[in-house]
């Protein structure tokens, strides 16, 4: 028997090239841009037919007399996450970095066969358990839109513009190369994604089997926390990426998808940018950046991804997208509203030059937001956008903007939200501190037109609502509305005027975005 060579990664295994076995990454697939898949451990996988519907075998029983499931019973439970009957009771909402106890749920000896389509076009397909072939699978169907799903998703750098998701092509890869308990956690994380999307998209009711799975994700996860003593992995942030997907679908509090997200953050800020400028770690980065950036937005707090360094480093190899180059300049917003939230207790002369420069840095910010916009536009061929009027006035709920593209869509409806909340929090300076117009004349409008260019930019993002949750755009549409639409909502409740057009504008499309269950502003 001949035994494979640990210091050869899958990569260069497959395409018979010579490894110099370096980690994280070797050197062969770094200077070529593919995806190093990690390298061998001894593995043992069992041959198995995957008809329609299996009963996963019943899981080993520990010396307590529960059930334990292990790495090897989940991969040969089936072919999709099984499942069981409800709970009386779900307590699950735990922060990543605290473990629930030892309370196992019991599997239900049956399982569903989740039906997939748009077969990727990479071998690492054929290495995956079944099960997890699947699961993954599905979980790619929801995330990545059908034209991306036709290429080597595994090496494929993500340039397209999407809010939410586009790193879930790192996943074959990264669960190939997983192994022992930190494999056994992406298993499991992997698992409860795809049951949540399951649910969401058929409409079952499969609470108990996502809250077993969540929590067997999280005993193993905050113990390989403990053991790595918190240190960087790309399976390890991929496990917190899946649960925080997962709580946005099925959410246990409002707030829970926020704290996996500053975990990731937590250790991404923890190494270098530089860390992040090529292979699987730059496909995570860019895929993570968005949701920790709007993190920073909903706690009102600053942000390392606002240093020059975190800005260029990342993306010295491949070039940013222009959604990554507008969150960019988005990035400094959050800490002018750490700061403003700061001013209130601050002594009232104080309180004063501290507003003066948390309102010179908001000028700036619109400044470089509008100049960045207008050369968007004049570079851009055709318009990323127009309107589908049936009505008489712009807040009529039947006039809808359309795009070109989900990704003009979600460019723009990010764009006017950075707009919006620029405009909202230099009109609310000037209204508590008027002597401040006077030193900054530039700003040209008065508190009264700065209020209609925000709730003009408000209704802009609500009429945008219609196409980006178009069913076609599956989950990766779903996702990337939250932000937007809370934005603007909560803009337009500011006062008479704005509660008015809101009266006025497509209320449905809050409830088909699950906006009340995002929690996204305070």
């Amino acid at each position: 028997m001949k035994v494979r060579k640990k210091d050869v990664c899958h990569t260069c295994r497959r395409r018979k090239l010579r490894c110099d076995g370096k980690h994280p990454a070797c050197s062969q697939c770094l200077s070529s841009n593919r995806l190093c898949e990690g390298y061998p451990d001894i593995l043992f996988v069992p041959f198995s037919t995957t008809p329609g519907v299996l009963k996963p075998r019943s899981p080993p029983v520990a010396s307590n007399g529960t059930s334990k499931p292990t790495r090897q019973h989940q991969r040969q439970a089936g072919a999709a996450p099984s499942f069981g009957p409800q709970p009386t009771s779900a307590h699950v909402s735990q922060p990543i970095f605290y473990s629930q106890g030892d309370r196992s749920l019991p599997l239900d000896p049956s399982s569903h066969k989740i039906l997939v389509d748009w077969p990727c076009n990479h071998p690492v397909y054929t290495l995956l358990p079944a099960a997890l072939h699947d699961n993954i699978q599905l979980i790619l169907n929801n995330y990545v839109p059908r034209s991306e799903l036709q290429r080597d998703v595994v090496n494929f750098n993500p340039h397209s513009p999407r809010i939410c998701g586009s790193w879930v092509t790192a996943l074959p890869g990264l669960t190939l190369g997983a192994t022992g308990a930190l494999g056994e956690c992406l298993d499991s994380a992997i698992r409860a994604l795809a049951l949540s999307i399951t649910a969401r998209r058929t409409g079952k009711e499969l609470l108990r089997p996502i809250s077993f799975y969540y929590a067997h994700t999280l005993r193993l996860l905050q113990s390989d926390l403990q053991m790595a003593d918190r240190a960087y992995k790309s399976e390890r942030v991929a496990v917190a990426m899946c649960l925080a997907l997962l709580e946005v679908l099925s959410p246990t509090k409002s707030y829970s998808w926020l704290v996996h997200v500053g975990g990731v953050s937590e250790l991404i800020g923890s190494l270098s940018p530089e860390f992040f400028s090529g292979g699987v770690h730059h496909t995570l980065f860019v895929g993570f950046r968005p949701l920790l950036i709007l993190r920073a937005f909903m706690l009102r707090q600053a942000t390392f991804f606002a240093d020059q360094g975190w800005v260029e480093k990342p993306f010295q190899r491949y070039k940013a997208t222009p959604l990554q180059n507008l969150l960019s300049l988005a990035a400094k917003i959050p800490k002018c509203l750490e700061d403003i939230d700061a001013i209130e207790d601050q002594p009232p002369t104080s309180a004063i030059i501290a507003a003066s420069e948390t309102l010179a840095e908001l000028l700036e910010i619109r400044a470089g937001l509008d100049s960045w916009s207008c050369s968007l536009t004049a570079d851009s061929s055709a318009p990323p956008f127009w309107h589908l009027e049936s009505g008489d006035t712009v807040e009529c709920r039947n006039n809808l903007l359309w795009f070109r593209d989900l990704s003009a869509a979600n460019l723009y409806t990010h764009l006017w939200s950075f707009q919006v909340i620029c405009l909202s929090h230099i009109q609310n300076l000037l209204v508590r501190y008027p002597e401040l117009e006077r030193f900054h004349v530039a700003t040209l409008e008065n508190t009264t037109q700065l209020r209609d260019a925000c709730v003009k930019l408000s209704i802009m993002i609500f009429q945008s609502m219609e196409y980006i949750l178009q069913e076609d755009f599956m989950l990766y549409g779903f996702s990337s509305a939250g932000f937007p639409l809370y934005t603007a909502c909560k803009a337009l409740e500011l006062d008479e005027q704005g509660r008015a057009v809101l009266g006025r504008l497509d209320r449905t499309v809050l409830d088909r975005s699950d906006i009340q269950k995002l929690q996204m502003l305070h």
